[in-house]
């Protein structure tokens, strides 16, 4: 019965917990909004069980996220990403 009940409030909490992330994401505009849609797509579609491995979609959203990621910092081909904010640099001497 303990084992039960931890297992409901895992999958209910993860659950909720996902959902209000991207809910938060797709109000930010940080990200694309279709990737934001495949998470969801893919709790709705673990929920109803289909006979598809609902994994590819999640995977399919987060590598899309990533990607986006990666370009708006400016990370490609080995090129470290360009300085987002107004902080201290440090400067090197020789």
């Amino acid at each position: 019965m303990p084992g039960t009940v931890f297992t409901v409030m895992f999958f209910a909490g993860a659950f909720i917990g996902i959902v209000v992330m991207m809910v938060a994401v797709w109000r930010s505009r940080a990200l694309p909004r279709a990737a934001v849609l495949l998470l969801v797509a893919f709790q709705a579609a673990d929920i109803v069980s289909l006979p598809f491995p609902t994994t590819v979609i999640a995977a399919a959203g987060l590598l899309w996220m990533a990607v986006s990621l990666l370009r708006a910092r400016g990370v490609r081909a080995g090129r470290p990403a360009e300085d987002m904010g107004g902080g201290v640099h440090a400067v090197e001497r020789s």
